[in-house]
C-alpha cells in the first residue's frame, strides 16, 4: 500500500471499551444469562462482573467491536464533513492482547495532504493545525475525565523515564500548537 499510496497521513488506534458499553453488556446478559439488565443494574456491576460477562462470549464481543469500527469508519471518517481531511484510503489491523479485548491500528490516507520531509514544514504544520488541537475544557469536567487517561508503569518499558516506547521522536516548533519534542 505504501508503495502505491505513499506514506499515510494519519495513524490511529481504537480500543474496545467492552466493559463500558452498556448496549453490549445488555446483549451479553440476554444471550448468556437470559437476563435483560437495566441501566441501574449495569451501573451497579463492578468491573469483575462486567468482565465475566465479556469473557463468556468473546465472539459476540469481537463482532460488536467490528460493528463499532465499521460505524466509525462509515459515519466519521467517510462522512461529507471530512473531520480529518478527505479520505482516499485506509488500512487497519485488528489485534487481541492480554485480556483478550480487540483493538485496531489504522493507517489513513488523505487527499492532497502534505508529506512530511517532502513538503515545507509550514504546509505540514498548517495541515495538522487545521485538524488537530489540544485543549481541556474547564466547563465540562465529565468530558475531561473521559479524555484524560492514566498509563501503567509498563508504558515505560524500562527504556527512559521521559518516553513511552521511545516516542515521541524529535520534531520542530511552529508558531501554532506544535512544540518541540526532543529525546533525552
Amino acid at each position: 500500500m505504501i508503495r502505491q499510496l505513499g506514506l499515510p497521513t494519519w495513524f490511529g488506534s481504537l480500543s474496545s471499551a467492552d466493559t463500558n458499553w452498556k448496549d453490549l453488556l445488555r446483549i451479553l446478559g440476554k444471550l448468556n444469562d437470559g437476563k435483560e439488565y437495566t441501566d441501574n443494574e449495569l451501573e451497579e456491576m463492578d468491573w469483575n462482573q462486567k468482565s465475566k460477562l465479556v469473557q463468556k462470549d468473546p465472539v459476540t464481543c469481537s463482532r460488536y467491536f467490528d460493528y463499532r469500527v465499521q460505524q466509525f469508519i462509515n459515519l466519521v471518517l467517510k462522512s461529507d464533513h471530512d473531520p480529518i481531511g478527505k479520505l482516499t484510503d485506509f488500512f487497519y489491523r485488528v489485534e487481541f492482547q492480554q485480556r483478550g479485548s480487540p483493538h485496531i491500528h489504522i493507517l489513513i490516507w488523505i487527499e492532497n495532504a502534505p508529506v512530511y520531509e517532502s513538503d515545507s514544514n509550514e504546509d505540514v504544520v498548517a495541515f495538522i493545525d487545521k485538524y488537530v488541537s489540544c485543549s481541556l475544557s474547564e466547563n465540562d469536567t465529565s468530558l475531561v475525565n473521559l479524555q484524560v487517561h492514566k498509563h501503567s508503569k509498563n508504558m515505560q518499558k524500562k527504556r527512559s523515564p521521559n518516553l513511552s516506547f521511545w516516542f515521541p521522536p524529535s520534531t520542530y516548533e511552529s508558531n501554532s500548537n506544535f512544540r518541540a519534542f526532543e529525546r533525552k
